[in-house]
């Protein structure tokens, strides 16, 4: 479905507004002539005829009564006389028939019985050559000739009966042309004053959750409703710093004191006289600890990346996957792009960023198959595994914090939820994104694009 936006809504409204208006001038005129000839909703010119016709058959042959219709009717720009013979071409050359108007005229006469009806109108032959194309919408000069009862013709000539022209051009071409410009002015101006609605919608969409933020420029010309618009969204922009910042001001001091105790909890642990006993306090104050740093770590990492430095993704890759395979994990690498592709980036959280979605393969799937390539500018890595899969409608909760597909909670079947959130935050801080789909065997694949540095883009 096509959805027109805001300024070619509004010119729509102009342009059928213009329409609306023309059609009730054009009614208008029609009511208050109906009203004056006391003969309904007809055409002037055609009606018209039909009435000389009428009034001149009434008043008889020559004689006294014809004279004094003729010399009513005739002044400058309309005369009328009688004369013999058929309906001919006027003299000089340059005339043109029109037979569209004679069928109307026609029907205007049908009441006075069957008649020969001839139209003509008078080419333009102006100096310019656009207005010749116009003959036949300009009224320079138009004789009508329509035969008598008496065996007579009727001539009627005169000019500006279509519309007053101008270099013989109607006046209605250059309404229109006027009325295209009000409308061109009126869609610049509806698009001049759309223009901060849309540097607004740009803002929303470029907005980071973070606690430094830059307010959307006033646009003190603009109508007040949209000043108050960008007004409140810069009020809203504060309010979401000051949130962001409070909750990490709330979650450091946790995790601070929380660390605190569980250091102390382990210094005492290791006072433990049973040592399979010490081993699991140890261990249990240890993930304790892990969990609290992955905690802040999945809050903080939706800040743009902390330290910016040239970071080969091929190197971090082939890191991540040599450490998995001495400690016996079932890990592949294939790439297919020039050796040092390099991200602009935080270079421990792009190591968390794969290590964390390469650990979730061999621990969900029993392997990890990764692919890496890069296309038009940004690095593509790929993520495969064997296991189970995660289904469609669950790919974008399981991404949430402290969201975990199996439900039993424990540590040994898994993590705390948090290695997909912080995956995706770190990939977002550098300006790429993440995804889950179905890999060809039937489970899990996770894609993570990452921009490319280039002296161009930057």
């Amino acid at each position: 479905m096509i959805r027109l936006s805001f300024a070619a809504r509004l010119a729509i409204i102009v342009v059928f507004s213009l329409l609306a208006m023309q059609l009730i001038a054009i009614l208008v005129f029609f009511a208050q002539r109906s009203r004056d000839t006391q003969t309904g909703f007809r055409l002037p010119f055609p009606d018209q005829v039909a009435a000389i016709v009428e009034l001149i058959e009434a008043a008889g042959g020559e004689g006294d009564e014809r004279s004094k219709v003729l010399r009513a009717l005739n002044n400058t720009n309309f005369r009328v006389h009688i004369k013999r013979g058929k309906p001919q071409m006027p003299s000089p050359e340059g005339w043109a028939r029109m037979e569209y108007v004679e069928m109307v005229l026609k029907s205007y006469l049908v009441d006075l019985g069957e008649r020969d009806v001839a139209v003509f109108i008078e080419a333009v032959h102006g100096p310019l050559m656009w207005q010749r194309p116009l003959s036949y919408v300009s009224s320079a000069a138009i004789e009508v000739q329509v035969g008598l009862k008496t065996g007579e013709m009727l001539v009627i000539h005169t000019k500006g009966v279509v519309a007053p022209t101008i270099f013989g051009v109607p006046l209605g071409f250059f309404a229109g042309v006027l009325g295209f410009a009000i409308s061109v002015l009126t869609i610049w101006i509806v698009r001049r004053e759309a223009k901060p609605l849309r540097q607004l919608v740009r803002s929303v969409d470029a907005m980071e959750l973070s606690t430094h933020t830059t307010p959307i420029a006033p646009a003190p010309r603009s109508a007040p409703e949209i000043q108050a618009l960008i007004a409140a969204f810069n009020r809203l922009r504060e309010r979401i710093a000051g949130l962001l910042k409070a909750r990490m001001a709330l979650v450091g001091g946790i995790s601070h004191d929380l660390r605190t105790y569980a250091t102390r909890l382990r210094l005492r642990a290791e006072l433990i006289p049973d040592e399979r006993e010490r081993e699991k306090a140890v261990r249990d104050i240890d993930e304790m600890i892990a969990l609290l740093d992955d905690a802040l770590l999945a809050i903080r990492e939706g800040k743009a990346a902390r330290e910016l430095e040239l970071v080969d993704i091929g190197e971090v890759l082939r890191r991540e996957v040599e450490d998995r395979r001495l400690q016996g994990a079932k890990v592949s690498l294939s790439t297919s792009w020039n050796e040092g592709q390099q991200v602009l980036g935080d270079a421990l959280s792009l190591r968390r960023l794969i290590a964390n979605v390469t650990d979730n393969a061999i621990i969900y799937g029993g392997i990890a198959l990764i692919r890496a390539f890069s296309v038009e500018g940004e690095a593509t890595i790929i993520i495969e595994d064997k296991g189970p899969g995660i289904k469609a409608d669950l790919r974008e909760q399981v991404m949430q914090p402290f969201v975990r597909l199996e439900t039993s909670r424990s540590r040994k079947t898994g993590g705390a939820g948090l290695g997909l959130a912080i995956a995706r935050n770190i990939a977002e801080a550098h300006g790429g994104k993440i995804a889950i789909g179905e890999a060809s065997g039937g489970g899990a694949k996770v894609t993570i694009t990452l921009p490319l540095f280039s002296l161009a883009a930057t």
